[in-house]
């Protein structure tokens, strides 16, 4: 398949984390060239064609708008909904759904990157230019939900977000600190600077290393704020006085796991646990005597659904399992063997604005008890 190297280059650099500042302007003045159009679109094809087969494998052209084609006309002749009637899907729903099915290439990151955070950080560089302030300017990198990303920081180090969570940090870092921004989950390999510390700061506590590798869960809908380490060292801080004080609270060491609850300012370590906070990074999702209402929210996140407990008796079930890209459905078949619980599944209904609602499902008892 042919393909403009530069432009299929500078996608793949972007895909893998490993692009710089000028990488991203260039990248920016293809997308905003309308005569590059169709070299960024085979470029983006190629890239995302190369996820699937090898190129030493690829012995012919391979025409992705007649196979769309095909699969539209197949797709609409055979799909059926309960009850016989017929229901037909338009090719950009056929699109979405054929990027769901190869959610772990890394080319499927490159729309949702190029469309929201480079339209974020050029906007934001457009507006210093303009205005002549020697403001920072910021990137913003989002996760998808039920996708994984992972990207390189100015200063080398390499960060894993996990769904749905968000990172902001500068463009270049100061020569004070490196800090970055999250909301979310993520895991980070902090290139070694004792100079200049590596900062990780939360709605609740900041995260302050030189250089290692540690886990971060700090979602805004839950209560407690999630720190594992994985080697070096790292030290808490809680911020007060509007942000111009720290006060140390624990410094970490490998192994351990430390549990913060910003309502009550208490803390939980846990050691010897860290696989199981770290191991989404591998695909994987590790439940030891875990509570059913946090496996819940787990999975909530990774298959971006919604999960109803019908039964308040189902909140007292705990799992013992390791599942690892397994489905939704078989992780659901595999929890109803082990409890007597069963699950419906509603699927997504179209809005007016064409916009779909989440899946949603719902664990009861079986033989119909209520409590």
């Amino acid at each position: 398949m042919t393909k403009d190297p530069e432009i299929y280059n500078l996608l793949k650099r972007f895909a893998e984390g490993n692009y710089t500042l000028h990488d991203l302007k260039l990248i920016r003045e293809k997308i905003d060239d309308p005569s590059e159009k169709k070299s960024v679109e085979k470029a983006l094809k190629h890239y995302w064609y190369n996820q699937i087969i090898p190129e030493e494998k690829q012995t012919e052209e391979v025409d992705f708008e007649a196979t769309l084609n095909k699969i539209h006309h197949k797709i609409n002749r055979n799909y059926d909904q309960p009850g016989g009637k017929k229901r037909r899907i338009s090719r950009n729903q056929i699109i979405s759904r054929t990027f769901d099915i190869y959610n772990k290439a890394a080319a499927i990151l490159l729309i949702p990157l190029l469309s929201v955070t480079l339209l974020y950080v050029f906007s934001i560089q457009t507006g210093k230019e303009q205005s002549g302030t020697n403001k920072t300017l910021y990137s913003e990198i989002t996760a998808p939900k039920g996708s994984r990303i992972k990207m390189g920081l100015p200063d080398g180090s390499q960060v894993w977000l996990n769904h749905g969570s968000k990172l902001k940090y500068p463009q270049s870092f100061g020569e004070d600190s490196r800090k970055v921004y999250l909301s979310g989950e993520a895991y980070f390999d902090v290139t070694e600077n004792s100079d200049t510390p590596f900062i990780v700061n939360t709605s609740g506590i900041n995260v302050r290393v030189t250089g290692t590798e540690f886990n971060v869960t700090a979602y805004s809908n839950e209560n407690s704020i999630g720190i594992s380490l994985e080697k070096g060292s790292v030290e808490l801080y809680k911020e007060k006085d509007n942000n111009k004080k720290q006060k140390k609270i624990y410094s970490m060491n490998p192994g351990e796991h430390a549990a913060y609850y910003p309502d009550s300012h208490e803390m939980n370590i846990i050691k010897g646990k860290n696989e199981i906070y770290t191991a989404w990074r591998e695909g994987k999702i590790i439940f030891r005597n875990e509570p059913l209402p946090n496996i819940a929210k787990k999975l909530e996140r990774r298959y971006n659904v919604d999960i109803i407990l019908k039964n308040k008796k189902l909140k007292e079930y705990t799992f013992t399992a390791t599942f690892l890209d397994e489905t939704l459905r078989q992780i659901l078949k595999l929890l109803s063997k082990a409890v007597p619980l069963e699950y419906t599944i509603k699927s997504m209904e179209q809005n007016k604005n064409n916009t779909f609602t989440k899946e949603e499902v719902i664990l009861e008892l079986k033989n119909g008890q209520n409590n």
